[in-house]
């Protein structure tokens, strides 16, 4: 059995018509979106992480995150 691996990151671009959102009235830092992919020619896993500017669990359930 072969496992085949790759990884990327890239920029997620937020449109000028989105702001303001949570506050910001432009970018700051950028958000970035990583991913792995695993794949054993059966089965393929994506993991995908995206940066957030806000935690909605905090906001919702009025907690401090």
């Amino acid at each position: 059995m072969t496992l085949r691996a790759g990884a990327g990151k890239a920029v997620v671009e937020l449109p000028s018509s989105l702001f303001p959102v949570d506050g910001f009235t432009t970018v700051h830092d950028p958000l970035h979106v990583r991913v792995l992919l695993l794949d054993d020619s059966t089965t393929r896993v994506c993991i995908t992480v995206i940066e957030q500017t806000t935690h909605q669990r905090a906001r919702r359930y009025g907690t401090r995150g």
